[in-house]
């Protein structure tokens, strides 16, 4: 083979490799499967042939979660971050569900349950 010839076949790779990625589609996969935000998960994919990954995370505050996505457009999937609310308190890349209680409440529940069983106790002796 020519040098010409080896130069044609090189032009025609990077033509090709160029015209693929022209019509590459965008990916995105969801882990907790959309805007689940109690659960906590990630998206990742390609993005114009760039891999990416992101995670849901708490907002500095612990009262807002970002949340990944995937979206179905027009060039393929892609990954979007939406902010929503807590109301119970963010934590790990999730919502709580509910509130959760004050230490201060559950000891003095724990201790007087201590106390109650044991008042019947000492009192059977």
């Amino acid at each position: 083979m020519g040098v010409l010839h080896m130069n044609k076949i090189w032009l025609l790779l990077v033509v090709l490799v160029a015209i693929s990625s022209v019509f590459a589609e965008n990916t995105c996969t969801d882990t907790d499967g959309g805007d689940d935000i109690f659960t906590a998960g990630s998206v990742s994919g390609l993005f114009d042939d760039v891999p990416y990954e992101h995670f849901d995370v708490c907002a500095v505050s612990a009262d807002y979660l970002n949340e990944w996505s995937c979206r179905q457009t027009d060039t393929g999937m892609v990954a979007l971050a939406t902010t929503f609310p807590c109301e119970f308190g963010c934590e790990n890349g999730a919502c709580w569900e509910y509130e959760i209680p004050e230490f201060g409440l559950v000891a003095a529940s724990i201790a007087l349950a201590g106390a109650v069983a044991g008042f019947f106790f000492l009192r059977k002796r």
